[in-house]
């Protein structure tokens, strides 16, 4: 599998750490899905500014941007040999109003690219979105900022399309190779901050957002 500057598949530790996650799977689908579930849970999300980071650092972190999440669960399917790309869409803003500060939504163009990962199964790519943990999901469900309506699950069976946000999205573009694609060109299009600013402001964005998602992951 292609390993980039982003999506750094062939980094040992990241390597490592796939394996232990497949450990006894027998055969690409249970692997698919054991890492799916891993990332799904383990690696939480919180709305940031910071997105440009290697996979292999992003481990460690536990709370990132959907993108890195996304990097992430791309480079560990990559790592046990299952081919993994990026969906890129163009979804309403009116999903992310609960999850940045009101300073920043303001702010946001709208609609608003959004991603989410694909692998390649029997013969097929499917979409395994990772996005939201269990406890965040409960907590937006309870909360009404979504109902089973608009996401029925989260869970994913490793055969059918899972796209959580499928209802908020405006338009759906092509399929991207691998985060760095969507650093180098789709970025730019829709005017994201330069990286600089977003390195050094990011800890207010993550702060906001931090609060936000650790409010509903709290409901019980």
């Amino acid at each position: 599998m292609v390993s980039t500057e982003y999506c750094d598949c062939h980094n040992e530790s990241l390597k490592r750490k796939a394996q232990e996650i497949v450990n006894d799977s027998v055969n690409k689908k249970e692997s698919a899905l054991k890492i799916f579930y891993w990332v799904r849970d383990e690696i939480l999300f919180n709305s940031t500014l910071n997105i440009f980071k290697k996979a292999s650092t992003t481990i460690e972190e536990g709370t990132v941007d959907y993108c890195n999440k996304i990097n992430l669960h791309s480079a560990f399917l990559r790592a046990v040999g299952i081919p993994a790309r990026m969906q890129y869409a163009q979804i309403d803003k009116e999903i992310l109003r609960h999850f940045v500060p009101k300073f920043l939504f303001n702010r946001i163009p709208d609609p608003i690219g959004h991603a989410w990962c694909e692998c390649y199964l029997d013969n097929e790519w499917v979409s395994c979105e990772a996005l939201f943990d269990e406890s965040l999901y409960s907590g937006l469900i309870k909360e009404n900022v979504i109902s089973f309506n608009e996401i029925p699950s989260i869970n994913w069976d490793g055969s059918n399309d899972l796209i959580l946000l499928e209802k908020w999205i405006v338009t759906r573009n092509e399929p991207i190779s691998s985060f760095d694609d969507l650093v180098k060109y789709e970025l730019k299009k829709v005017g994201y901050p330069p990286k600089i600013f977003c390195i050094l402001f990011n800890w207010l964005a993550a702060l906001g957002s931090r609060r936000t998602t650790n409010k509903f992951r709290d409901i019980i």
